[in-house]
């Protein structure tokens, strides 16, 4: 037993890592999918120019109506340091947010007089994490806890719809979701609702954008395997033979992972210029960021905000830190024989399934996507075609003789 470990823990000690990597890797795909799910479409920012609850219902009307180019609105206010009370009169104070229209199904506040606690919010108030079914006073208003949200912290978000008390108060963003055509703006949207926001975020770009960062593992190991396949081209550059093969493979890898799996990088419509002739775009591109930066800079930041760069921030580095751990452990993987080859294939497999098995009983349940099953097994695969390659055909013509 001695000698079999001593034998295989450069191994043993490989699969550890990749499995720790496959669990981190989870965690960064779990919380990308939470921000998908919390934020889209565009936030409209109107701390200069807030509307009041009537406005609002005005142009949530005209949605449902379809007379507006908006698809779904949802607006909000944040206020500050609000006592909450639950029905044993015991009391805390956090944030809240108000929000009008349509509520988000992740959020779960979906009726009228409900709301959603953060879950360290939840256990101060009731030293447990299980709320839902419980009441807490805001203000005079009893709000019935529906969600509680374990990968938020110091907020409640309450669904303010149908609420009397509230008809006075200013509607400071507005969350807007367009119709998927070419004929929306932001422009447009505040035109025809007489809106004047201060700054307009565009959270589908930060979510197409996070979710190209969540990939950042699976596109390390597809790279790696395509640099591989250069290395070795480059050292056999004699062989028309093996440059024939060796190419072939890294076609079918690259059609494979980009086509059949979806390992696909998000870039914003924003960065792609409308035409190949318009020199002065990157010029114009850049002025304009420098100028957002700055508005960004100066605006009021509200709880989604800091939600959002907290997200951010954990999506890179679990993403980066899986990458690097992959990319090390593949690097010391070797499967010079076959028998190796199978029995790593199987072990890769059997890391892929355990680890989304670990999260999924710890309370990260997400749907990987399908190169996430893949990646893995398919470098393994190419490593092993590349390093054991013996051709001894002169020219692409014997390979394809021997072929047929």
């Amino acid at each position: 037993m001695r000698r079999i470990i001593k034998e295989y823990k450069k191994e043993a000690l490989v699969f550890l890592l990749l499995f720790a990597a496959c669990i981190i890797w989870m965690y960064a795909l779990f919380i990308n999918e939470q921000i998908t799910n919390y934020y889209s479409g565009s936030s409209y920012r109107l701390e200069s120019n807030p509307i009041t609850v009537n406005e609002f219902n005005r142009i949530a009307e005209k949605i449902r109506e379809g007379k507006s180019s908006a698809k779904n609105i949802t607006g909000w206010f944040q206020s500050n340091d609000e006592k909450i009370t639950d029905e044993r009169d015991i009391s805390i104070k956090s944030d809240v947010i108000y929000t009008f229209g349509n509520i988000s199904h992740a959020i779960g506040a979906v009726a009228e007089y409900s709301c959603a606690l953060s879950s360290d919010k939840a256990y101060e108030l009731w030293k447990s994490y299980d709320a839902k079914g419980e009441y807490v006073f805001i203000g005079n208003v009893r709000y019935k806890v529906l969600s509680v949200l374990h990968n938020m912290t110091d907020i409640i978000i309450v669904n303010a719809n149908g609420q009397s008390e509230l008809k006075d108060v200013k509607i400071t963003a507005l969350e807007v979701e367009s119709h998927e055509d070419n004929f929306w703006s932001q422009e447009a949207f505040e035109y025809e609702n007489f809106v004047e926001s201060d700054i307009v975020i565009n959270y589908t770009e930060i979510t197409g954008i996070l979710s190209s960062v969540s990939s950042l593992p699976a596109y390390g190991v597809f790279l790696a395997a395509l640099t591989k396949l250069t290395f070795k081209i480059i050292k056999n550059r004699r062989s028309r033979a093996y440059i024939f093969v060796l190419s072939a493979i890294g076609i079918i890898w690259i059609i494979i992972n980009v086509k059949l799996f979806q390992l696909n990088f998000f870039v914003p419509e924003s960065l792609i210029p409308d035409k190949w002739s318009n020199f002065g775009f990157w010029a114009g591109k850049i002025n304009n960021f420098n100028g957002y930066l700055k508005e960004i800079a100066l605006m009021e930041v509200y709880y989604p905000d800091l939600h959002i760069k907290s997200m951010t921030a954990s999506v890179l580095l679990c993403s980066a830190v899986s990458a690097v751990i992959f990319l090390f452990s593949l690097k010391i993987l070797e499967a010079g024989a076959e028998n190796k080859l199978i029995a790593a294939e199987l072990l890769m497999v059997l890391i892929l399934f355990l680890s989304f098995t670990a999260a999924y009983r710890n309370n990260i349940a997400v749907n990987p996507p399908n190169f996430y099953w893949m990646v893995l097994p398919g470098y393994i695969l190419i490593s092993y075609a590349v390093d054991n390659l013996n051709i001894n055909y002169k020219s692409v013509r014997d390979v394809i003789k021997c072929l047929q």
